[in-house]
């Protein structure tokens, strides 16, 4: 497959990545011996990996629409939905509640990040897709994620601008900061490092620097209470 554009990791190390202006999507094994092309029948661009471990994919042109799969059976659980108010999509990314948040992208006249939050039905699954609300932000949001504190960030590419979205439990009460960043900001897929620590597999080292308030303090032992499970 060529042209990949995006790419996330899933639970089992698999890698998927999206052909811009196709409906392929490759799945590529975590040691690189095999690779699958699977057609989702729409015209890809941008592509994100929820909580729950489904694949999200946009659609740049046409319809704007996104579908998500289940990477375990793509085909037979690929699911489309059409946006509200854009016809254009970009970038994709999803918080820690599993809510999609979707940049309109460059060549888009709405310039918003659309909200949208998952239905389940009664077994649990994920059914469906209702709209919350499009943020409007600078012009030509191309890319779209989601930082550590939850907070909603677009780039916008003719405004040299980024925003950054306050999300509330009221849509309305959203609040949208925008700030100048320089030339065309086209930063894309996981700007804020928050899928590595999040959706694949956690492993990492932790250090801290403790201060015993005068030279040369004489340790003994530091004991560190943890106040939830380690990370």
């Amino acid at each position: 497959l060529q042209g990949h554009y995006g790419g996330v990791v899933d639970k089992a190390g698999n890698l998927w990545s999206m052909q811009s202006g196709t409906g392929m999507v490759q799945k590529t094994a975590p040691d690189l011996s095999t690779s699958t092309l699977v057609n989702l029948g729409h015209s890809g661009y941008g592509i994100a990996i929820d909580k729950f471990g489904k694949v999200w994919t946009t659609e740049l042109s046409g319809s704007g629409a996104f579908s998500a799969f289940d990477p375990a059976d793509p085909v037979g659980t690929l699911k489309v939905f059409n946006q509200t108010g854009s016809s254009t999509a970009q970038g994709i990314a999803t918080d820690e509640n599993g809510d999609i948040f979707i940049a309109s992208s460059i060549v888009s006249s709405t310039n918003v990040v659309g909200h949208y939050k998952q239905v389940f039905d009664n077994t649990g699954a994920s059914s469906t897709v209702t709209f919350v609300a499009n943020y409007p932000v600078g012009s030509g949001p191309s890319g779209v994620a989601v930082d550590g504190a939850g907070k909603v960030w677009s780039t916008n590419v003719n405004a040299d601008s980024v925003s950054r979205i306050t999300l509330a439990a009221n849509p309305a009460d959203a609040v949208v900061d925008t700030y100048p960043v320089g030339d065309g900001p086209y930063n894309y897929s996981d700007m804020t490092g928050r899928v590595v620590r999040t959706i694949t597999n956690r492993q990492g080292t932790w250090e801290a620097t403790f201060d015993g308030g005068r030279s040369a303090f004489p340790w003994a032992r530091v004991i560190w209470r943890l106040q939830q499970a380690l990370p």
